[in-house]
């Protein structure tokens, strides 16, 4: 069997593929994988030590083993469910039972007999200690005890694990996961501890807590937080008997690892541009390989999508799909029902009904927050983020965001970077930060603020305040009646014929602020009391210029 003994040299294949405390050599598979059922040892096996008695057995099965059609096609999807993340190959699984006969055959087909034809073979025991679900002879004959015994697997087909369900392999069931554990052990895959569950964490597995998950919100405060089976399917912690907390692929620590060591595998949907429904039950995990693709929410009622952050050793992006609820919980550490990992590039989603937590990576990202009052917070790509329904709160990035708040009472910051930044409808705050940034209320009363550089700043509908913040601004009311106050530098203030009274309260001549009237206005100008008075066309729009004097207005104050 091409089994390899090696040394890993990475971060993520030093923690996972550890069996320095054993006297093992670490290890890894080389080449194509022929994975097989057969049956199991009877008593006459064990009794003439042709198995070693690890204790493996009290009650063997009779001599045959039935593998209904969709138990092995069980199987051979949780290969398939791994080659999705690795780059192992495996052949098509061969039933080595139907080969020899099929039930009543004498000769039947042993893990033994079928020995050096198989590399992984998969066969079913009941095992004394009723709490073993499943055990791998990793990468020797000497604990199993015959010849082609390394990489075979053994599942305890009475152990209180598989009660409820029994032994099926089938996607989001015990077996299964207890089942792609001992693949990856198989695989050459280590747990995160030494010899004893309750012993410590191996010293390259504890390395990993320094990696950056703290990042994606979780509570990193000693290794043991990592020893987790939502951060690997080798821990032994937080296993459930309950089908729906459970790891159905590879964890995020495994995944990495294992790309470390077989480099990439297929991928879990295609190389275009795809759209993921993330699922809602258990722990599972999303690779991707190229495309522009797309997380949809719409099997959640308030979520918290983290697109992707940079951890220490990994080749791709890592990021994170859960509810809110759980997304509290690891905030706290405390366990989640359920979470997706996301690993590789991936640029959108769409937003769930409820109230959801959306954070971008460094690409250039569409979050639309979808119903609910949604928070978007943009990466320094280039991005186009939506809040759509409810009352949202919405931050760029460094780069180019386009933003609108939609409906609802939204608060949206354009971040940095020259950037556009629109209310929608309802009342709004709205602020374009640094850059030159368009800033529009558009429908509502809204509060509308360049901040700083030259920005556009509008009111659109209803009675707004804006104001242009430091720089060279061009400010406009639109409708309605408006408060505008430039900010330092040469301002534009802006308005027409069919605006309401607006307001300008710092209008200041020696910055060189201006007044922009429609082209073709026909205007007037007062003093009334303290305040100088545009009054334009005869539809009652003013432009009141509080505290200054007529006087003090010279040269091309004023353009129309």
């Amino acid at each position: 069997m091409p089994y390899v003994s090696f040394a890993p040299n990475t971060l993520f294949s030093r923690a996972m593929f550890d069996f320095d405390f054993s006297g093992l050599s670490n290890f890894f598979f080389s080449g194509p994988i022929r994975i097989s059922v057969s049956d199991g040892f009877t008593v006459a096996d064990y009794d003439a030590r042709r198995v070693n008695d690890i204790d493996l057995t009290t009650d063997p099965l009779s001599p045959e083993i039935p593998w209904p059609a969709e138990v092995k096609a069980g199987i051979y999807d949780t290969f398939g469910v791994i080659g999705a993340f690795a780059g192992i190959q495996y052949s098509t699984l061969t039933d080595y039972d139907s080969v020899t006969g099929g039930t009543g055959d004498p000769l039947i087909a042993s893990p033994a007999a079928v020995g050096l034809a198989s590399d992984i073979n998969i066969a079913l025991m009941s095992a004394t200690e009723d709490r073993l679900s499943g055990v791998s002879a990793l990468n020797g004959d000497s604990s199993f005890g015959y010849l082609g015994a390394r990489g075979d697997i053994f599942i305890n087909f009475t152990g209180t694990a598989f009660a409820d369900e029994g032994v099926t392999f089938a996607d989001f069931t015990k077996s299964r996961q207890v089942l792609m554990h001992e693949i990856l052990h198989s695989l050459g895959m280590s747990h995160p501890f030494g010899g004893d569950p309750d012993g410590p964490l191996s010293a390259d597995f504890g390395a990993l807590a320094s990696a950056g998950f703290n990042r994606l919100g979780f509570s990193i405060d000693s290794p043991q937080d990592l020893n987790r089976e939502y951060f690997t399917i080798m821990s032994y912690d937080d296993e459930s008997n309950i089908s729906f907390i459970n790891a159905y692929t590879p964890m995020i620590i495994d995944i990495i690892a294992l790309q470390d060591v077989y480099g990439e595998g297929v991928g879990t949907h295609g190389t275009g541009n795809d759209t993921i429904t993330a699922g809602t039950v258990g722990y599972r995990s999303y690779f991707d390989k190229g495309g522009n693709d797309t997380i949809d929410l719409s099997l959640y009622n308030g979520a918290y999508v983290n697109l992707g952050t940079t951890i220490t050793g990994a080749r791709h992006l890592v990021g994170l799909v859960t509810n809110i609820a759980d997304a509290n919980r690891i905030v706290n550490d405390v366990a989640p029902e359920s979470l997706r990992w996301l690993y590789g590039e991936y640029e959108n989603v769409l937003g769930s009904a409820g109230g959801d937590l959306l954070i971008g990576n460094s690409l250039g990202n569409t979050l639309l927050g979808g119903a609910g009052s949604d928070v978007i917070q943009g990466g320094p790509g280039r991005n186009y983020l939506r809040g759509d329904d409810g009352n949202d709160s919405i931050t760029g990035g460094t780069g180019f965001d386009d933003i609108n708040g939609n409906m609802g009472n939204d608060t949206a910051a354009g971040g940095v970077g020259d950037d556009w930044v629109v209310g929608g409808k309802d009342n709004d705050s709205l602020t374009g930060d640094a850059g030159n940034d368009l800033v529009y209320g558009n429908l509502g009363a809204d509060t509308c603020f360049g901040g700083d550089g030259a920005d556009t700043v509008r009111g659109g509908q209803g009675e707004d305040v804006l104001q242009g913040g430091a720089g060279a601004d061009y400010l406009s009311g639109d409708r309605e009646n408006d408060t505008l106050t430039g900010g330092g530098g040469a301002d534009i203030f802006h308005s027409h014929s069919e605006a309401g009274v607006d307001r300008i309260t710092d209008f200041n001549r020696g910055e060189g602020d201006q007044i922009q009237l429609l082209a073709g206005s026909t205007y007037s100008v007062a003093q009334v009391g303290v305040d100088t008075v545009i009054t334009i066309g005869g539809a009652g729009a003013q432009l009141i210029l509080a505290g200054v004097s007529m006087s003090s207005l010279t040269g091309a104050w004023i353009t129309a």
